[in-house]
């Protein structure tokens, strides 16, 4: 996905000069464009993330739209105070984007691991959260955060995020997409576990079992109504996210259902309440959650009969 989003903030800031890229820690990849064609449009904070959301409030009072860019872990942890009083409380036009959603870092351990920041940045009122599931995502989404007047944050993968689009799909903030009509099993979810989610939707389906994927690219606001009908049309929910037990997709998907009166099977798949120690490659640490399409496929399987 960085790659993706290379290119799209490049174009972006070509497209609105207001757009400035406030950058902490190694955040210069994916701006070396902008650094060798724009470098006054460039903030280098270094490793400051309560600096460079601080920075990012101040150039937002003046009418600019700063894009903080760093580890999502960092962002969203290190820097939270500064994040909420000084650009949700002031409801300030401030862009956040973290990278290495979910366990993308999977070599640094669970110091780097991002996967309690949903429930952070959804906790903030005037805050929007964003979660693009594959690289072609990526461009609509960063262009919809810059165009919303008002703070958002997008959390993404790091890299060899598998693409699930033939084309650029088009986005609608706080609108979730059906990738797949089906009735006897809705699978919600988030993030780059989708393409899995797809392969273990594709192997049910050769045993007559019919699954829906309900692509939950915004997760605040989230989507009521998809979670609603796809409750109403095949009964059956599995949440899919690469998160923390607590807070994330799964937790706002139950509070939809709880407050919607609604009667469904409902289960989850991803992190429980611990931190994530193990190292190595991420497909092999994410089988050891279930985030995996055998995984995926074994719990619709068990859901399917009840178990």
């Amino acid at each position: 996905m960085r790659n993706k989003y290379k290119s799209a903030i490049y174009q972006l800031m070509q497209e609105n000069p207001k757009i400035i890229a406030v950058l902490v820690d190694s955040g210069t990849e994916e701006y070396e464009s902008v650094r060798k064609d724009m470098p006054d449009r460039i903030v280098e904070c270094g490793i400051a993330e309560a600096n460079a959301i601080g920075v990012a409030a101040g150039l937002a009072s003046c009418g600019l739209i700063p894009i903080v860019y760093g580890m999502g872990a960092f962002l969203a942890y290190r820097a939270f105070e500064f994040i909420r009083n000084d650009i949700c409380v002031q409801n300030r036009n401030v862009k956040i984007v973290g990278s290495g959603g979910g366990i993308g870092y999977n070599n640094l351990g669970p110091t780097h691991h991002t996967t309690e920041d949903i429930a952070v940045m959804t906790a903030l009122p005037n805050m929007c959260v964003l979660s693009p599931s594959a690289p072609l995502e990526v461009e609509p989404i960063i262009r919809e955060a810059i165009n919303y007047n008002g703070p958002v944050y997008v959390r993404f993968g790091k890299a060899y995020e598998e693409e699930v689009f033939t084309e650029v799909p088009s986005f609608q903030l706080g609108k979730a997409t059906v990738l797949r009509e089906g009735k006897d099993i809705s699978i919600i979810v988030t993030g780059s576990m989708i393409a899995d989610v797809v392969k273990s939707a594709e192997i049910l389906s050769q045993e007559n079992i019919d699954v829906q994927i309900v692509n939950m690219t915004t997760l605040k606001p989230v989507d009521k109504n998809a979670i609603i009908q796809a409750a109403h049309q095949t009964g059956r929910i599995l949440v899919v996210e690469e998160h923390n037990y607590f807070g994330g997709l799964r937790s706002l998907v139950a509070g939809v259902i709880a407050e919607s009166g609604l009667m469904v099977s409902f289960q989850f798949i991803g992190f429980s309440d611990e931190y994530c120690f193990e190292y190595g490659w991420r497909q092999e640490i994410r089988k050891k959650y279930l985030l995996s399409v055998d995984g995926i496929t074994n719990k619709v399987r068990k859901m399917m009969h009840n178990e």
